[in-house]
């Protein structure tokens, strides 16, 4: 008889600064098309003033303490990871240090208490399309280099474009109050359903 899947509730701040993630082989690559960011852009702008907004089921899987392979939600997780990084550049960009150290803290890097090293909170499967990723990471910036025969990091880089332009537009009525809101939002009013499989070899 299947295990119902029973699912918890968690914000998306929570449920990123306990955990890493990683995309295991057998899932689809990055997928979303402009219209699908732009319908998640518009939908957490357009309730960012709400008590809470629930963002969809993350299906996981444990591969250590901290580490899930994502089974469902990979499109979500790395689109909530790249508005994170815009956040995070805008709010170094505009002085707000404390503002930027949570942000990196608890959605983009996860520090190793033996080594002080910091790891990026999210890793793709895909070696190119993952250094895609961690060059936005790492320098708030696009790829100059980018193949665009690599079909993947090139949604990746769109998107992230898309999300920065956005939200350096959002910013403009009040740059300083908006960048703790939106910090705020995410962090502690985004909820996801967090079901994570017990048998990672059936998930």
């Amino acid at each position: 008889m299947p295990t119902p899947l029973n699912a918890s509730a968690s914000t998306a701040g929570a449920l990123f600064s306990n955990s890493t993630f990683e995309i295991p082989q057998f899932q689809r690559e990055y997928s979303w098309q402009e219209e699908e960011v732009e319908e998640f852009w518009t939908d957490l702008q357009k309730n960012i003033d709400t008590d809470t907004y629930f963002l969809g089921l993350i299906i996981l899987t444990e591969e250590g303490e901290q580490r899930k392979h994502v089974v469902d939600g990979q499109q979500r997780i790395v689109t909530l990871t790249l508005l994170a990084t815009a956040l995070f550049y805008e709010a170094k960009k505009r002085e707000r240090s404390a503002l930027a150290d949570r942000i990196q803290a608890d959605f983009l890097r996860s520090i190793d208490y033996d080594t002080d090293e910091t790891n990026p909170r999210v890793r793709l499967s895909d070696t190119t399309d993952d250094q895609t990723l961690q060059i936005i990471l790492d320098t708030g910036q696009i790829s100059p280099n980018i193949d665009h025969n690599q079909a993947i990091s090139k949604r990746i880089n769109e998107t992230y474009t898309y999300l920065r332009k956005h939200l350096d537009s959002d910013l403009r009525q009040d740059p300083f109050k908006r960048l703790g809101k939106w910090t705020e939002f995410l962090t502690n009013k985004v909820y996801f359903a967090v079901f994570i499989h017990p048998d990672p070899a059936s998930a």
